[in-house]
């Protein structure tokens, strides 16, 4: 019976070619409250997933009746909350990740929450504040997504409050116990890496330099290098490395912009100081002296005389060939009347 009933759901909601449009948003709010109460006591891994096709299923049916409605982002916040915060609780991962994943936007005011319990605010396992990391990197990949729908300045204190938590977790990775390990420090820094390169396309370079304090950036580099247990973890100096240059690289354009803007003003600087000289003032010509006279004087005749003789040549060239011409003509008239006689 649960294998036939597994199949139905599956069949019929996880990607349903109709919803129903005309949902009332309390009879909606009602049963997700209800699939995350079971959820949140899910026996097994398909189990969790049952509940996740369910959930999404009405959420489908809330967007077609009533778009843009936030019925059911509470239920998730606490699923979320019992996550994070009950040790034995048996919440799997995948049931908010399936969500987030569909709806974004929606979705967007569980950042809060979700860099909260990535600074380890009322966490109980590490593992568990890791795993705030994976959330937040599906907001992360729908950056350019999300800045067509929300308003900017929500997305800049995002990335600023995520920077932060990095720049805490890192900073304290060289004192930080054995929970903290390679594996986990490197997922918070590949996290880095991914939100500077998302967050230069879709905000621009000038916020991410503005959001990462490179200083501070460099003094956790150099802490990491000092430290026993960091010092080793070669992975993740790399990681560090890695997000050093993606930032070099938003920095070093940010100062090319500027430099090319303080170019363009000394350029027009330039051209308005040039305007007001005055064009049309000629300077006079300098004095020829008397030797100099001479020697244009000279020069003329030269090439006066050259110019004639030019001239005289042509004209004895033409003679000749018109001499040539009619003595070439009267021999012709010659042999015809000689041709005559004889006939």
């Amino acid at each position: 019976m649960s294998n036939k009933a597994a199949g139905i759901l599956r069949s019929r909601l996880n990607q349903p070619k109709e919803v129903p449009t005309t949902a009332d948003e309390e009879t909606c709010k009602s049963v997700i409250e209800e699939i995350h109460s079971l959820a949140r006591r899910a026996p097994s891994n398909d189990f969790s997933n049952l509940c996740s096709i369910c959930s999404v299923f009405v959420f489908r049916t809330l967007d077609a009746s009533v778009p843009k409605s936030t019925v059911g982002v509470d239920a998730y916040r606490e699923t979320l909350t019992d996550y994070m915060n009950r040790k034995t609780s048996l919440v799997h991962p995948a049931f908010i990740l399936n969500l987030i994943r569909r709806y974004p936007v929606r979705t967007f005011g569980l950042t809060a929450d979700l860099l909260k319990h990535a600074s380890g605010k009322d966490v109980k396992k590490v593992y568990n504040q890791v795993q705030s990391f994976s959330f937040l990197t599906i907001y992360s990949q729908q950056l350019a997504t999300l800045s067509k729908s929300l308003d900017r300045t929500e997305l800049v204190a995002f990335v600023r409050g995520s920077v932060d938590v990095i720049y805490n977790i890192l900073e304290a990775s060289p004192t930080s116990g054995k929970e903290w390990d390679a594996n986990k420090l490197r997922d918070v820094a590949k996290y880095g890496v991914h939100l500077a390169r998302t967050s230069k396309s879709a905000l621009g370079e000038e916020i991410v330099a503005e959001a990462w304090d490179a200083q501070r950036l460099d003094g956790i580099v150099e802490s990491m290098a000092a430290g026993e247990r960091t010092a080793i973890m070669k992975g993740l100096q790399g990681d560090m490395k890695q997000l050093k240059a993606v930032l070099a690289g938003s920095k070093k354009n940010k100062e090319e912009k500027q430099s090319k803007k303080a170019k363009g003003k000394k350029a027009q600087v330039a051209a308005a100081d040039e305007d007001k000289m005055d064009v049309d003032e000629v300077e006079p010509a300098a004095p020829v002296s008397a030797e100099g006279k001479e020697k244009k004087k000279v020069k003329k005749s030269k090439s006066d005389k050259g110019d004639k003789a030019v001239k005289a040549e042509k004209t004895d060239k033409t003679s000749d060939e018109t001499t040539k011409k009619r003595k070439s003509k009267g021999e012709k008239t010659k042999d015809s009347k000689k041709v005559k006689v004889d006939a």
